[in-house]
């Protein structure tokens, strides 16, 4: 049943059951004057729909309690009524911020965006500071007087004053407060959009967090304005006619979206890739990363590719373009990835650069497609998606990279030629090193010399230097270290003074620091050998080998000839005097052994655990994993403790590092089915040797 409520231009159509169902229907003419309106009789019994509009329209809302008299009048007369210029400083003055909370101030505009705008847009941006000024002044008696009731809830009686209530409403009151605020910080954004150009307005959206500036830190907004004049040239490259969206290969990578419950919308941002043309989007996912469970795992490294390559032997490389675009996200999860990108929301369907979790999950992705390569017999190794293939021979090379390309293609994988080295050769940059298969040796690249030599010059040539300048260079001789053979003994100096500078400074990378002659003399070093420097694969097998521990008793550093006690002062004190003398031992057997003659090998172990004294049942020992279970298997076999010690002590450091995963692995897999690892079950001991087998070990 309806009810139609008439006027003379206009037509209401009214549904009992909905009140908020109403059509409006004009007729040609606009009603300059209504009579007074002709109303149907509302049948007994029946729902009056004028009440039901009245009542969702909210025209008839409840009002408290009537409150004093005299604060009314007070509430009233500062609603209505200008407060004089002093009485308003006054008043503000009587309330300070407080120490630890800085929000109470008003939003102004960033010093990038101000210096652009017009007059008249910096003149009601000056007015609606005024307004926020005394808004967020406001709020600090609110918030200074639900402190104190806070502090005395406990000591006053409930029947006197409710304190939790009164607490409620403070906090209500700096609830609407503070939506007036960022009220107020979202009418500034809107009053300079119009002043923006397309590319930029997306920065103001409320997305966007508000800081002391109404566009985020200056910082910030400098870095989101360069990725944003970065994005603008490659989509003008893409599209030079801004006529809609010029496909990359990436369709389907990402696609509008609405908002939704849950969502999470994160800012992106560019960088360049290294052919200096094409560039790559990374979703800021830091929020969202702070909920991803870290998964420890282990990935192949350059030491990984060296320990694979052999004299003389050939080698090549595969790159995956664009590998995260490959691996889809579940549809449920695809709201924690979003985007907004000219006022339009956008979220990833696939997996986005940024997410801590990227690595590990494409890792993982790849490493059974390796392991078939492997088990065919092809040699090679994988760091995310980059490839290394070898082969003893260019045959062998050749038709390892085949047997890849091939497996990789099936797999729906895209080869980035560009990228990839398919020709077998014996000198193959991987992982940002050139290996040399012939010479066997690992070497910076042209530009890594180039750019560590005009870092160092750079730096030495400076009187006074920042913390944070020193650090710079201090991270490309690091990262050198797998292509500099001398590396580590010339960036200790440096190492020092910007920790004493750090420590003066109370932790400024900012502050100013002086570098001492020995740091200077480092930075030459580098300056002078950068281009030739180079650092061998394998050294060969040592001429001496020196081993010493921690133990202060029994030997201390003998080599194969010539066994030796620590001296008193090695054994006294800190026991790990031995392990800090090895330098000093190692001199000194050279110039024993070896006389005065020179390029000879010699290998110091020091090992991580104490050796098990001959002599001292009752001192303490730390044991590996292996050790301690070879100890118990023993004794459980009736050994006694003296030839058990004997028997521990005939296993190398290799032997044990050998067995140890493996002790680790049959301790795990008979603690996991509750079972006795001491006296196995044949059964249970051919289920361990198969899981082993199935995880690739012959």
């Amino acid at each position: 049943m309806y009810w139609s409520l008439i006027w003379p231009e206009t037509l209401f159509t009214l549904c009992h059951t909905c009140t908020f169902c109403l059509v409006i229907v004009r007729t040609t003419k606009s009603r300059e004057k209504a009579p007074a309106a002709q109303v149907h009789d509302v049948p007994d019994g029946e729902i009056d729909p004028l009440s039901g509009i009245a009542n969702n329209l909210k025209l008839d809302q409840k009002k408290a309690p009537a409150i004093n008299e005299q604060i009314a009048k007070i509430v009233h007369g500062l609603l209505r009524e200008k407060l004089t210029d002093k009485v308003l400083t006054a008043t503000q003055n009587r309330y300070n911020t407080p120490e630890n909370y800085e929000c109470l101030t008003s939003t102004k505009v960033n010093h990038l965006i101000w210096d652009k705008l017009k007059p008249d847009t910096r003149c009601a941006d000056i007015k609606l500071q005024r307004v926020q000024s005394n808004l967020v002044k406001g709020l600090i008696p609110v918030v200074s007087m639900a402190e104190k009731l806070v502090q005395a809830q406990d000591k006053i009686p409930k029947e006197a004053l409710d304190a939790p209530d009164l607490i409620r409403a403070a906090t209500d009151a700096i609830a609407l407060i503070g939506a007036a605020n960022f009220q107020l910080n979202m009418q500034c954004r809107e009053n300079i959009k119009p002043m923006q150009k397309e590319d930029y307005k997306h920065m103001s959206s409320s997305s966007v967090p508000f800081t002391d500036f109404s566009f985020g830190n200056d910082a910030d907004l400098s870095k989101q304005l360069k990725d944003l004049v970065e994005a603008t040239k490659v989509s003008k490259k893409l599209n030079p006619k801004g006529e809609g969206h010029k496909s990359n290969g990436y369709r389907g990578v990402f696609v509008e979206s609405p908002h939704s419950q849950g969502e999470i919308v994160s800012s992106i941002f560019l960088r360049l890739k290294k052919n200096g043309v094409d560039y790559r989007m990374i979703l800021n996912l830091k929020e969202l990363n702070q909920f991803i469970v870290y998964w420890h795992f282990k990935m192949d490294s350059l030491k990984t590719v060296t320990e694979l390559m052999t004299q003389g032997c050939f080698m090549a490389s595969v790159d995956i373009r664009d590998p995260y675009y490959t691996v889809p996200i579940a549809i449920e999860h695809q709201k924690y990835l979003k985007f907004m990108w000219r006022d339009k929301l956008y979220q990833h369907t696939c997996l986005p650069n940024g997410l801590a979790s990227a690595p590990r999950i494409f890792t993982k992705l790849l490493k059974p497609v390796f392991n078939v390569l492997r088990e065919i017999g092809y040699l090679s190794s994988s760091y995310i998606d980059d490839g290394h293939l070898q082969g003893a021979s260019y045959r062998e090379c050749y038709e390892n990279v085949l047997e890849t390309v091939m497996l990789l293609r099936k797999l729906g994988f895209s080869i980035h030629k560009e990228k990839s080295v398919l020709v077998s050769s014996q000198v193959l940059t991987c992982l940002g090193f050139v290996l040399n298969s012939i010479m066997m040796t690992v070497q910076l690249t042209d530009s890594q010399k180039e750019k560590l030599k005009n870092a160092c010059l750079s730096l030495v040539n400076k009187e006074n230097c920042t913390v944070q300048q020193v650090a710079e260079v201090m991270g490309l001789l690091v990262s050198g270290l797998p292509g500099v053979e001398l590396d580590p003994l010339h960036y200790r100096s440096l190492e020092r003074d910007k920790s004493n500078a750090l420590r003066e400074n109370k932790g400024n990378f900012g502050s100013s620091m002086t570098l001492s002659p020995s740091s200077r003399a480092e930075l030459n070093w580098w300056i002078t050998n950068a281009n030739t420097s180079h650092k061998l694969i394998s050294h060969g097998e040592p001429e001496l080998l020196i081993q010493t521990d921690a133990s202060t008793n029994g030997w201390g550093g003998p080599d194969w000839e010539m066994p030796g006690k620590n001296s008193s002062k090695q054994s006294r004190g800190n026991t790990g005097g031995a392990l800090l003398d090895m330098p000093k031992l190692v001199s000194q057997t050279d110039v024993t052994t070896c006389g005065s003659s020179t390029d000879h090998h010699i290998q110091g172990n020091t090992p991580n655990t104490t050796r098990v004294p001959e002599t001292s049942p009752t001192e303490e020992k730390v044991e590996s994993v292996s050790m301690s279970f070879m100890r118990r298997l023993y004794k459980n076999r009736g050994f006694f403790e003296r030839a058990t010690n004997i028997l521990l002590q005939s296993w190398s450091q290799s032997s044990q590092k050998q067995y140890d995963a493996h002790i680790r692995k049959w301790l795990f897999f008979y603690t996991r089915r509750q079972a006795d690892p001491i006296c196995p079950t044949i059964s249970l001991a051919v289920e361990f040797l198969t899981t082993l087998y199935d995880e690739g070990l012959s």
